[in-house]
């Protein structure tokens, strides 16, 4: 099947390959006393408040569930007027709000109505993906213009009259941003408005996170700043709507129709019931809540970020909004001999269990040495909230050499039983593997890691096993993983399995030779092993 060009266009969005990998090894030590702390994704750890929650049944309940007009409902598109007038002190008329399902529909409507084949959008790098995908697929050409810390990773006036050209139709900013957590100062913004409006082209502004501003300084919309103008914004960040998908775009009166005529075709309408619960969201109750949430995010923030700093990773800039941090990781690469912040993450996965966001997709530097954290409450099993970064600590302390013997721990679990709760012997085949693939992993050569670098992987091809006896549910086992003989196709190790008792006094229950070979991870083909992994493995 022919796949079009505009699709091929488009890369994969990294942070969910990496968040595939977190929950494949969030499975994996779910039942440890080390779960994979979550610092990854970019939602809030809240859900809508109990108020909306109560006004999305009542809409089911009563059959508010058909189709809306494709600019929204008029109550909401009027709430959400008043909103801007007592949260920003702007008027915004209602005429002037398009309810969409999502930022991401408002993104790609606006860009739709405004971008032709060719035309060229400024934006800062780094910045969030999708944002320049948004363009590419309206056939435009996103262009990346390099900022610095001192410029607080934001675009300059200076900067874009220096990139504007032939071919430019506009300016597509975010404040705060994804991934910094950074505003554009007031003052330059408006600079940055003026030299756009005096070139005739757009300003499109990415503003679903202004409502979590933490410093009097910045937390004002663009929209004070003119009537042609375009926000963009969320009910997902500050309002805690994630997965309920609606947002709303405000725009200059006369793109109005133009946006309603375009999702009348591409969307019909955002979510009726979503629309029909947002509208609790603007009530004292749930204000105040979001407040208050608010509030926990900037405390969060202020712990955070210097927790960061005093374990070495350095936030170049501190964030004035959002929930992230954009964190230096250079130096805990080097100490771990590693390249970059995707080797980082991922070592940080293995040996910390906690999940975070390398800097791949945001930022087009060639090492992308930046790492965006998330700052999170933790879940309810962590006793406190310093597990994150001392979890770190386990990551930049780990070194490149490895102990020739791999220990890991597994305790049993019933479904690791029969039914009387004794584990057959052929469970510890079960438990070998578990542990050669903690093994690989700790050495930075996961499954996945193999597929993608070197395009080939390790299969079991020969087993020699010898059973002792038997384990119960809830004994916990050591089970070693250690090299025995490594050849240019494949990899013998021996593997042994040992019960740990409480006076440390170890008895060995299984013991085996187990043999990998490499095969090519598309034909299966067996191969030779590359020699930077055998090297690594030796």
């Amino acid at each position: 099947m022919r796949i079009s060009e505009r699709a091929e266009r488009i890369e994969p969005f990294w942070v969910m390959e990496v968040a595939k990998a977190a929950s494949q090894k969030a499975r994996e030590v779910a039942h440890t006393d080390r779960p994979v702390v979550f610092l990854n994704i970019g939602e809030p750890d809240f859900t809508a408040p109990p108020r909306v929650q109560q006004a999305a049944q009542s809409a089911i309940e009563n059959g508010q569930t058909q189709y809306t007009p494709a600019l929204g409902l008029d109550a909401l598109r009027q709430a959400i007027s008043q909103w801007y007038d007592s949260r920003f002190g702007v008027q915004v008329p209602a005429s002037r709000i398009v309810v969409t399902a999502g930022a991401s529909a408002a993104l790609q409507l606006a860009c739709l109505a405004l971008i032709d084949r060719g035309d060229e959008i400024l934006m800062p790098d780094p910045s969030y993906p999708c944002n320049r995908h948004f363009v590419s697929a309206a056939e435009g050409t996103a262009v990346l213009i390099p900022t610095t810390a001192e410029e607080r990773f934001q675009l300059s006036a200076a900067k874009v009259a220096a990139a504007w050209g032939a071919n430019t139709r506009g300016v597509l900013l975010a404040s705060p941003s994804n991934p910094t957590g950074t505003s554009i100062d007031p003052a330059e913004l408006a600079r940055i408005i003026e030299v756009v409006r005096e070139k005739g082209g757009i300003t499109l502004i990415d503003e679903i996170y202004l409502g979590l501003s933490h410093d009097d300084q910045f937390g004002q919309s663009a929209l004070t700043l003119g009537d042609d103008v375009i926000s963009i914004n969320s009910f997902s960040k500050y309002f805690n709507m994630t997965g309920w998908r609606l947002g709303w775009l405000v725009v200059p009166e006369t793109l109005t129709p133009v946006l309603e005529r375009l999702a009348q075709n591409l969307f019909i309408c955002a979510s009726t019931v979503a629309q029909q619960a947002a509208l609790a969201c603007f009530e004292p109750e749930s204000l105040a809540e979001y407040e208050r949430r608010r509030a926990e995010f900037k405390a969060r923030r202020d712990y955070f970020i210097p927790a960061l700093n005093d374990l070495g990773l350095s936030v170049p800039v501190q964030p004035d909004g959002a929930f992230y941090a954009w964190a230096d990781c250079t130096a805990a690469c080097q100490k771990l001999g590693i390249k970059d912040s995707w080797d980082f993450a991922f070592a940080a996965l293995e040996h910390a269990h906690v999940a975070i966001t390398p800097g791949r997709d945001f930022w087009h530097r060639p090492d992308c040495p930046l790492c965006a954290l998330f700052h999170r409450q933790l879940d309810g099993r962590i006793a406190n909230r310093h597990r994150p970064p001392q979890c770190l600590v386990a990551a930049m302390n780990s070194t490149s050499d490895h102990p020739s013997v791999f220990e890991h721990p597994i305790r049993i679990y019933w479904e690791d039983t029969d039914a009387g709760g004794i584990v057959f012997y052929a469970n510890y085949l079960k438990f070998f593997e578990r542990a050669r693939t903690e093994w690989l992993r700790a050495l930075g050569f996961g499954q996945q890691v193999l597929r993608d670098q070197s395009g080939g992987m390790f299969v079991v091809s020969e087993t020699a096993v010898k059973y002792h006896s038997p384990a119960r549910l809830d004994d916990t086992l050591i089970v070693t993983a250690e090299l025995q003989t490594g050849g240019k196709a494949s990899l013998s190790i021996a593997q042994c399995a040992y019960l740990r008792t409480p006076n440390q006094n170890d008895r060995l229950l299984a013991e085996g030779t187990i043999r990998l070979g490499w095969v090519d991870s598309t034909t299966l083909k067996p191969g030779r092993i590359p020699a930077p992994v055998l090297e690594a493995l030796k």
